[in-house]
């Protein structure tokens, strides 16, 4: 008996797509397909080195896939797409760059840990509560942040999970 199989969604599939999108758009485009499968702090370092590394282009779009793992630290609300956001908003912050530098970290299937979003939008050019954001980052209370802040993406229930994508857009 031949069994045959064909794979119809999977992560790198999911940035394929964001990449040919983004670069039908002018933008200059970096995918790193299997960066965000370490712990938060590795994941962030990352994510932040390639940031930095980019600064000097123009119109750039930065794709990354993956999950990270999260140790949570309290029963708040929030999951580890929101929280990663949140951490790389303090990251973003401090490079005090004059560039926009707006992050989406979303899960491909619509939910992120123990709420009904699946992710985070952020930007340095946006107002944030500072001693609020770090306030959440040590609590685990991405949730409630985005909730006050605004940034939840919503998008229910997808019935495909492809893991996590992380979005990076830098523009002037």
């Amino acid at each position: 008996m031949h069994n045959k199989h064909t794979i119809i969604a999977s992560s790198e599939l999911a940035l394929q797509a964001a990449k040919i999108k983004a670069a039908a758009l002018n933008y200059n485009v970096i995918s790193e397909s299997e960066i965000l499968n370490d712990d938060l702090p590795i994941a962030i370092e990352k994510i932040r080195a390639t940031i930095k590394n980019n600064l000097l282009k123009k119109s750039t779009v930065l794709l990354f896939g993956g999950e990270i793992t999260l140790q949570v630290t309290s029963n708040n609300f929030g999951g580890r797409n929101q929280h990663l956001a949140l951490c790389l908003l303090k990251e973003v912050l401090q490079l005090n760059t004059q560039k926009a530098i707006t992050i989406a970290v979303s899960g491909t299937d619509g939910t992120d840990g123990n709420t009904q979003v699946n992710g985070a939008l952020i930007s340095n050019k946006w107002h944030y509560n500072l001693q609020e954001m770090e306030q959440a980052i040590v609590t685990c209370s991405s949730f409630n942040f985005f909730k006050k802040f605004g940034g939840h993406i919503i998008t229910g229930a997808t019935q495909t999970n492809v893991m996590d994508i992380v979005i990076v857009f830098i523009t002037d």
